[in-house]
């Protein structure tokens, strides 16, 4: 069972591809391995350890706004 939220295409990711992501940059750009269409920027700080950022990458996907859900 994903620790993933769905995706907007409907499926469930199952992991996030870091895409192009190489140590000690500020922002990483990634995606979902669903569908490969959307897309997201998150803040990667710097970091050498690529767990540290693929666990980043899992936390900034599941804090997107999603249709349907109510934020604060």
């Amino acid at each position: 069972m994903s620790d993933l939220k769905p995706c907007p295409c409907g499926k469930t990711p199952t992991t996030i591809d870091l895409n192009g992501w190489y140590p000690m940059q500020k922002w990483t750009v990634a995606m979902p391995d669903c569908c490969n269409e959307w897309m997201f920027e998150f803040r990667s700080g710097y970091s050498k350890d690529q767990f540290e950022v693929e666990q980043w990458a899992k936390e900034a996907w599941n804090e997107m706004p999603r249709a349907g859900e109510q934020h604060e």
